[in-house]
């Protein structure tokens, strides 16, 4: 195998280079025939690509928003992130599980799904409660009702405490004394729950779970709302928590989980991640990690639903991203053809007009392999500009398109107030580019080839 010389590659270059000068008229020509080319190409994928992207966020986020519901399983999301994705564990369903049957599924979930996904992730928040309890005023109060004063579940909200105001009181501690089994649970109400039943802050009530001898004393801690129940932290709507008791997850796990025998009746995990880079390409990639990740969790905890993702809208997403390319593509088709045909053009002039050089060199020994590498290197010399600059007019081309009201008009598109498509170099795009880059080398390398040949056989005719 022979050695690359360093020498012959830098003369070649360096022949290369000053063959594009002399011809640099010429070449400007076909570079600019190129660039023309590679911006036509790339932007049909590029704004294909961006405009389903569009919708799709548009979609998903019109999929995800729903209703207000309440904190007892059945509630809908409400979330209007795209890419959001809900897993849910309903014991009225499928039965209240231990905290030990619990923990491995909340483990995966939280810790190795996220990166088994692919996407990078945004915010994550996990949810849990018992079922419903009865709630009285504690032994030593003055007057104990026959009925109790609320029908209520007890359950923590990961990462609560950055986007709730509490009006009173403090937030439950995380660990120390108070989360001995022993001890009242640090509970937190709903200001509407506290203004309703007339709950003051240090104030103790017990909790009955009807079919168990468990009691579970709790103290009030403090009195929330929320900052803003349009955060996308907010999986349910604030008001769902109305007859939720909120704790922190350390004191469930240590005082309610121990006294309980099957304490998760409900158990929800929330994820948003950045889908933003989401394209046609990767869909089915995407699509493979989520269905293995449910796998997964159907095996660690059975009938654990996957009831909010974006799914089902990017199962034809792909599809109808290429389609739309493939329209587009077939719609430029006439002025592709004329910019190819003005490059073949201009590229058979070069040629032509070097045929007396490659005359010269075949005289001299340099074989018809060494003459076809030195157009090649004058081809990915402009390819190699003509492919940055082109894509670049692509991109241009494409925000252009984005603007302009045809028949893909849409609320999601264009319109008062819409935002710009974010447009982004795809593999798609790149390969479109390469296509145009490709044709030029064609049109140079086909004519040398044939005036190579053309020139042995005049050699040996003479």
């Amino acid at each position: 195998m022979k050695r690359p010389n360093p020498a012959a590659a830098l003369s070649l270059f360096s022949l290369a280079a000053k063959r594009l000068w002399s011809q640099r008229l010429l070449m400007l020509c076909l570079l600019l025939g190129l660039v023309i080319a590679v911006g036509l190409l790339s932007s049909i994928p590029l704004y294909a690509d961006a405009a389903q992207n569009k919708l799709l966020q548009g979609e998903l986020g019109a999929d995800a928003a729903g209703g207000e519901g309440s904190a007892d399983g059945q509630a809908e999301a409400v979330s209007s992130e795209p890419f959001s994705f809900l897993w849910r564990y309903i014991g009225a369903w499928s039965g209240n599980v231990a905290w030990a049957d619990y923990t491995p599924l909340s483990d995966y979930l939280r810790q190795q799904a996220p990166s088994l996904v692919g996407l990078p992730l945004e915010t994550q928040v996990h949810h849990v409660a018992t079922d419903k309890m009865r709630l009285f005023p504690s032994e030593d109060a003055a007057f104990i009702p026959d009925e109790p004063l609320l029908w209520v579940s007890l359950g923590f909200v990961t990462g609560l405490e950055d986007h709730v105001q509490l009006l009173e009181g403090s937030f439950p501690p995380a660990s120390g004394p108070a989360t001995a089994a022993a001890e009242a649970v640090e509970i937190l109400v709903r200001r509407t729950t506290a203004d309703t039943l007339g709950l003051q802050v240090g104030e103790y009530y017990t909790l009955f779970l009807t079919g168990q001898r468990a009691q579970i004393p709790v103290r009030i801690a403090g009195v929330w709302q929320a900052n803003d129940p349009a955060d996308p932290f907010w999986f349910y709507q604030p008001s769902a928590f109305d007859e939720v008791l909120l704790t922190s997850e350390e004191a469930f796990a240590a005082q309610v989980a121990g006294v309980v025998e099957a304490p998760v009746a409900t158990a929800i995990w929330y994820q948003i991640f950045d889908g933003s880079r989401v394209r046609p390409t990767n869909v089915n990639e995407l699509l493979d990690n989520v269905a293995v990740v449910e796998a997964r969790v159907t095996a660690l905890l059975n009938d654990t639903a996957l009831d909010a993702s974006p799914v089902p809208a990017l199962r034809s997403y792909g599809q109808s991203a290429n389609l739309l390319t493939l329209q587009l593509t077939i719609f430029s088709l006439p002025v592709i053809g004329l910019v190819v045909y003005f490059i073949s053009l201009i590229a058979g002039m070069v040629v032509r007009r070097g045929q007396s050089e490659i005359a010269i060199m075949r005289s001299r020994g340099i074989t018809s392999q060494k003459i076809v590498n030195l157009y090649l290197l004058e081809g990915l010399l402009v390819g190699g500009l003509g492919l940055t600059a082109g894509l670049l007019l692509g991109r241009t081309a494409a925000q252009l398109m984005s603007r302009m009201r045809t028949f893909l008009d849409s609320g999601l598109l264009i319109g008062a107030g819409a935002e710009p498509l974010a447009i982004i170099l795809t593999p798609t795009a790149l390969v479109y580019a390469l296509v145009g880059v490709g044709l030029t080398l064609a049109a140079l390398l086909v004519p040398a080839v044939l005036t190579s040949r053309h020139s042995i056989a005049v050699s040996y005719t003479h």
